[in-house]
């Protein structure tokens, strides 16, 4: 049995410390873009959610306004 050296490069080489750079960037670029499309449609969501809030807030200050009772307690 003959004993090979430690440095030599195997024939059949795995993923070069390039490739591997490049996958992991390429992994955590797709990831990042996932998780940016995540984070715009939720907030979307609470741009509506405020959206009603103030809408319905306005319509109950105006309807609060217009239907006003007398405050008849005596002091």
């Amino acid at each position: 049995m003959r004993h090979k050296p430690q440095a030599q490069v195997p024939q059949k080489p795995g993923l070069t410390n390039d490739q591997i750079r490049k996958a992991f960037n390429f992994l955590i670029q797709k990831e990042l873009e996932e998780q940016i499309e995540v984070n715009q449609s939720q907030l979307r969501r609470i741009q509506i959610l405020i959206k009603n809030f103030t809408n319905s807030h306005m319509i109950l200050e105006i309807e609060t306004e217009e239907y006003q009772v007398p405050d008849k307690r005596q002091n």
